[in-house]
């Protein structure tokens, strides 16, 4: 049997080091960018600017977004019969568009039209903010009972991811727009948009750990079987609890 085995500690400890370098090249390039007046420099400059599109700061995002993604349908796959199965799976999906509106920067589609439509301005200046309030207000609400149900470990990380991540996509947000209203884009609107980014792929990285953490300790081993759709399965899903006594398989622990 061949075993791909995922240390959670080790995963976060890349991860943070990724934040930590790309929040070091953000503030080298804002210095090239404020101070010295140079803008591209062979490219760089935009490369590693966290205000920035289709660069390396949203790649890292967009990851690390999928990759909650993906450990949470995993986690949805295998909770057969779990009566919060259809939570895990809301949740990936979920997440599976807060990765693509890292790329695609959706959110930014409704700025002019709710703008318009209520007259928002200071720290509803990005007022994409306010739908984004209301949706997150009924999430937790409709989420409330899920919540109660984890184990004290997963909730206590989660929360404290969601709040990383909440805190620099809406509250930085709002922050920076005001800001950026009154005094325009200066050197504190630059550092206001870089802990707004720095708490986001924070708060992405604090959720792979906890979800990392959840398998381990609640989950176990899983196997992932790889057939064609005609084969006869051996479950109800593709991905099972491990059985060691079955015929050689992959395994993926996060161990």
């Amino acid at each position: 049997m061949q075993t791909i085995t995922i240390p959670p500690g080790r995963v976060v400890r890349v991860l943070l080091a990724a934040v930590a370098l790309l929040v070091l090249a953000n503030t080298a390039a804002q210095v090239m960018l404020r101070v010295a007046g140079h803008d591209y420099v062979h490219g760089l400059v935009p490369l590693v600017d966290l205000a920035g599109e289709a660069n390396l700061p949203t790649w890292f995002s967009t990851a690390a977004l999928l990759a909650c993604a993906l450990l949470l349908a995993l986690i949805a796959a295998v909770r057969q019969g779990d009566r919060f199965r259809r939570h895990w799976a809301g949740l990936a999906l979920g997440f599976l568009y807060l990765s693509a509106d890292e790329a695609a920067r959706l959110h930014e589609l409704l700025i002019a039209p709710v703008r318009a439509a209520l007259h928002a301005s200071g720290p509803f200046h990005f007022a994409w903010v306010i739908p984004a309030l209301a949706l997150v207000a009924v999430a937790a609400l409709a989420y409330l009972p899920f919540l109660r149900a984890l184990p004290a470990d997963t909730r206590r990380r989660a929360i404290a991811a969601a709040a990383l991540y909440l805190g620099g996509a809406v509250g930085m947000e709002m922050v920076g727009g005001a800001w950026l209203e009154r005094f325009g884009d200066d050197a504190v609107y630059a550092v206001a948009v870089a802990l707004e980014e720095t708490l986001e792929m924070l708060g992405a990285a604090a959720f792979v750990s906890a979800l990392l953490h959840y398998i381990r300790r609640h989950v176990g081993p899983v196997r992932l079987r790889v057939a064609d759709g005609g084969e006869r399965q051996a479950g109800p899903a593709a991905v099972q609890p491990l059985d060691e006594r079955k015929a050689a398989e992959t395994a993926v622990a996060a161990g």
